[in-house]
């Protein structure tokens, strides 16, 4: 886990996965991906909302993960989807469409 205590354990700090150093997080995800074969991702703290935290899996989970389609991106025929889509555009402040007196 890159994120909360898992981050102390490994002795490193949040510059891993909230920095600007890409080539830095890519090779730690490299080296954990290559150090064991039973890890299926890294779990880590959102760059820009870091509340949030994010799974980044590795190809080899493909074989272990199912899901199933809960609808489409804002379908309000979907109640719990549309009302968790509209809360984080809400949140983040996102204009999905632009309003037509802006064009």
């Amino acid at each position: 886990m890159l994120a909360d205590d898992g981050l102390v354990r490994l002795g490193v700090d949040q510059r891993l996965t909230l920095g600007d150093d890409y080539e830095l997080s890519k090779n730690w995800s490299q080296a954990i991906h290559d150090k064991d074969p039973n890890i299926d991702g890294i779990y880590y703290a959102a760059r820009n909302a870091s509340r949030n935290y994010l799974v980044a899996l590795f190809d080899r989970s493909e074989q272990k993960l199912s899901y199933r389609i809960w609808g489409r991106l804002g379908d309000d025929g979907v109640a719990d989807l549309f009302t968790a889509t509209v809360s984080v555009l809400k949140r983040f402040d996102i204009n999905l469409m632009p309003d037509p007196g802006e064009r």
